[in-house]
């Protein structure tokens, strides 16, 4: 059964053709749309939709992108588990592979790319397929449940967390939490593993904004378990990942490998600790090319004993050393070439030129004038 729906949009009036189907996979009716045209503004008849002319098609980016689908066994498994819509699902896929462009230009590709059948994956029918595939959770969860317990040949897992910021207020997971990109948006966490090798993606899980770090990290831990991905797992996180709540939560459950901030007591501790006396031939090693050295120490956080490693790079510290006195030299000279009988011009005069210039000077008065 078909029928002619319009829709505004601006000015203009836009027509489709709408079919009713019986989904057998969730057992309830749908509905198919099909542009027809739009309607003369004037007259009120119908501007049938042009049909595009192609001289030649595209073949080589869908024939790579196809080979690679039926290498890794991908398109048997997609339309097991979505078998009335695992095609449109898997050309949107390579399009956003092939171009890297918005959905709303799928369509465009389509019409220049070489295909056996054709297929419709205008604007509308796109919008209705994403939202089709993000409501079914049971269908993506035995997706990713069936994909990542094939994948057998790797050696270790990678994991990562980010966080998408957004304006929207229809989306339950969008809220409120700690934003990385110091953003004032509410957003939504987004955790995704890697095996490696080959460096193909296991799974995903999305998160409510307000969800802590931890928590996510415990969440995909248990998920990992569920799919049989690996028995242990071993979270290499960076040092906008530390804290020393986030450690002590993690306790023993979860192992890590995170770097230390430079301006952590800590890591100060180690340093100073160890840095006078770590450069000697027991300590050193070759990383490729490049001599470093290293010594092992443990440290308490909270409640968790942790392994700490400490690396030294004795030609970067020279360079750094080298650089760090260039600058001391520099901000000297430029202060001494002007008289300033202000205390704010001299301090406006340093904000401005060198930045961090607090960390090693003063500002004090001598004889009328400031200087350092």
């Amino acid at each position: 059964m078909s029928y002619t729906v319009e829709q505004s949009v601006g000015k203009h009036v836009y027509l489709y053709e709408v079919t009713a189907y019986w989904d057998k996979e969730k057992k309830q009716p749908r509905q198919k749309r099909t542009f027809i045209g739009k309607k003369d503004p004037v007259t009120g008849e119908i501007i049938p939709k042009k049909q595009k002319r192609c001289l030649s098609f595209e073949y080589g980016p869908i024939y790579f992108l196809t080979e690679i689908v039926e290498t890794l066994e991908l398109h048997e498994l997609l339309l097991d588990v979505f078998p009335s819509i695992g095609r449109e699902v898997l050309l949107a896929a390579c399009f956003r592979v092939a171009d890297q462009k918005p959905f709303y230009l799928c369509e465009k590709w389509l019409d220049r790319t070489y295909l056996t059948t054709s297929c419709d994956l205008s604007s509308q029918r796109l919008s209705e397929l994403v939202q089709e595939v993000g409501e079914d959770e049971k269908a993506v969860f035995s997706f990713l449940h069936r994909w990542a317990s094939q994948q057998r040949n790797n050696q270790f897992i990678v994991f990562d967390i980010t966080s998408i910021s957004s304006y929207s207020h229809h989306i339950d997971y969008v809220e409120w939490g700690h934003n990385r990109d110091k953003e004032r948006l509410a957003q939504i966490n987004l955790g995704i593993v890697y095996g490696e090798p080959p460096d193909t993606p296991l799974f995903y899980s999305v998160y409510p904004g307000s969800i802590p770090d931890v928590k996510t990290l415990k969440n995909i831990l248990k998920k990992l378990s569920v799919f049989e991905v690996a028995p242990e797992t071993l979270f290499v996180m960076d040092k906008g990942f530390y804290s020393r709540s986030n450690l002590v939560e993690m306790g023993i459950d979860i192992k890590f490998l995170i770097p230390l901030p430079a301006n952590n007591k800590v890591f100060r501790e180690l340093v100073t600790r160890h840095v006078e006396t770590m450069v000697t031939s027991d300590s050193a090693f070759h990383c490729g090319k490049q001599l470093l050295y290293k010594v092992q120490d443990s440290v308490r956080i909270g409640e968790v004993e942790c392994s700490a490693h400490l690396f030294l790079d004795t030609r970067r510290k020279q360079q750094e050393e080298s650089a760090l006195h260039a600058f001391l030299l520099e901000v000297e000279s430029r202060v001494s070439e002007s008289d300033y009988t202000r205390h704010g011009d001299l301090k406006i005069f340093l904000d401005e030129n060198f930045s961090g210039w607090k960390h090693y000077f003063t500002i004090r008065q001598q004889n009328g004038m400031y200087e350092l």
